[in-house]
């Protein structure tokens, strides 16, 4: 899990996004089965690959996917706790 997350933070990197990972990701998810996800330029969500694809590409530019996308990040963490900054 730990490589996935160094490569996404270093294609966030070269996107020129941060990469603040807000909560841990749920431990039964396995790691071929979610990707992550920007809610802004630097905060970073985990979500089911099957969801977050639904939104991206060329029909779904960053303001679209985003705002597509927040009903169903509502609903996964809406009773998470957050990370504690290290």
């Amino acid at each position: 899990m730990h490589g996935k997350i160094l490569t996404a933070k270093k294609d966030a990197e070269r996107r020129g996004l941060g990469f603040n990972l807000l909560y841990p990701i749920p431990k039964h998810w396995q790691s071929k089965d979610y990707c992550f996800h920007h809610i802004n330029d630097t905060d970073v969500l985990a979500l089911p690959k099957k969801i977050h694809a639904k939104y991206s590409g060329i029909h779904f530019p960053l303001d679209k996917h985003r705002e597509m996308l927040k009903p169903y990040v509502e609903m996964i963490y809406k009773n998470k706790k957050k990370r504690v900054s290290s």
